[in-house]
């Protein structure tokens, strides 16, 4: 049962392990955003937005709300939004470490 539960906690920072994808989080932290915004903010082409949007819809990290011809994307919920915020912490103790670590 342990191992499964380390293979589901590894694919879950999956989904936090990219770039793109981080930066497609924290553009959508403080409130809901349509791809065209989040290209917008972050300079992504649409199409990589689009992919990146599918992964982190599929894996729970976000969700899409229809309003008319829109969709809206945002965090899934607190315990994404936390998550990051712990990630913050984290880097704000260690970054010079972390940006100094070869290994990954």
């Amino acid at each position: 049962m342990r191992r499964n539960q380390t293979e589901l906690e590894a694919k879950l920072f999956k989904g936090f392990a990219d770039q793109s994808r981080l930066l497609i989080l924290s553009t959508i932290l403080d409130k809901p955003k349509t791809v065209s915004d989040i290209v917008d903010k972050t300079k992504l082409s649409q199409p990589n937005t689009s992919a990146h949007l599918a992964c982190l819809l599929e894996c729970g990290l976000i969700r899409k709300e229809k309003r008319g011809r829109e969709v809206f994307y945002e965090v899934s919920g607190k315990e994404v939004l936390g998550m990051l915020q712990q990630a913050q912490k984290v880097l704000k103790k260690h970054s010079k470490e972390i940006y100094e670590c070869t290994n990954y």
